[in-house]
């Protein structure tokens, strides 16, 4: 059985992770908003920057890490159409993963019920804030997406270890049950992971994403972006993660990542 002392450094540490996505979410709008004024009369526009774009998303959240691809396609010389496709992996924030007293090496979190994997499609509008003077300048740009939400809810299954009627022990794979389950000394192990995938259940529900990016690229042709911003998933029915925590109907997100791809020939249609 984990120590509460354990269990107390990993709380401080989350929660000190996402007090550094909140400061650095905080520092970047403070940012845009001293450079917007300036960007709006003084923007230099250049023919390089006229495309349409392709680029993948690597995202590190304060409920876990996500990926995607974007296309992107420009309306004028401030503005782009946006598709975004993501999918996080998510995390409750009471989860923590702890070893087996019986010296299994696989890990496992305590009263975990399902884990949730979650599919976002989304549509929306980029604009242009502040440009890119050279080659070698930073522009920043804000964005939003509104679209659809999929949650995927696979059950977890932990190997229990169990007593016979002549007080030998066996193990058995279930899910987790706070009924037969009392502590984690009872728990052997995790299973495989693919194990529930059988099971799965899929919630649908809506999202949106607002975030600010810094365009760092040094080549015309290329997409070498670093972003900040939030998410909020929003579903029709409650979603349980944890067997001691109220199922909720909704996720919120903030994220800090990193976009890159390649931009594409366009011509300008408004």
């Amino acid at each position: 059985m984990f120590s509460i002392g354990r269990q107390n450094r990993i709380q401080f540490l989350h929660q000190k992770s996402n007090n550094f996505l909140i400061v650095a979410l905080v520092l970047c709008i403070s940012l845009v908003s001293s450079s917007f004024s300036f960007a709006q009369s003084s923007l230099i526009q250049d023919v390089d920057y006229n495309r349409d774009s392709r680029s993948l998303v690597l995202m590190l959240n304060s409920n876990g890490y996500a990926m995607g691809f974007r296309f992107s396609k420009r309306l004028d010389g401030y503005r782009s159409r946006l598709i975004d496709i993501d999918f996080s992996w998510v995390r409750h924030p009471k989860e923590q993963r702890i070893v087996s007293r019986y010296g299994s090496q696989s890990k496992f979190v305590y009263g975990k019920l399902n884990q949730l994997m979650l599919w976002r499609l989304g549509m929306g509008r980029q604009k242009e804030i502040y440009g890119k003077y050279a080659q070698e300048g930073l522009a920043i740009n804000y964005y939003y997406t509104l679209g659809l939400s999929l949650g995927l809810l696979k059950p977890v299954y932990f190997d229990v270890v169990k007593l016979d009627e002549e007080g030998n022990t066996y193990i058995v794979t279930e899910l987790f049950d706070s009924d037969k389950i009392y502590n984690s000394g009872q728990i052997y192990g995790g299973t495989s992971f693919f194990k529930g995938f059988d099971e799965m259940q899929a919630v649908l529900g809506g999202g949106a994403k607002f975030a600010f990016s810094f365009d760092i690229n040094k080549k015309y042709r290329g997409v070498n972006t670093l972003e900040m911003g939030l998410a909020f998933d929003l579903f029709y029915k409650q979603m349980p993660l944890m067997a001691f925590s109220e199922a909720q109907y909704y996720v919120f997100t903030l994220f800090i990542a990193y976009r890159f791809g390649r931009k594409m020939e366009h011509s300008i249609t408004n």
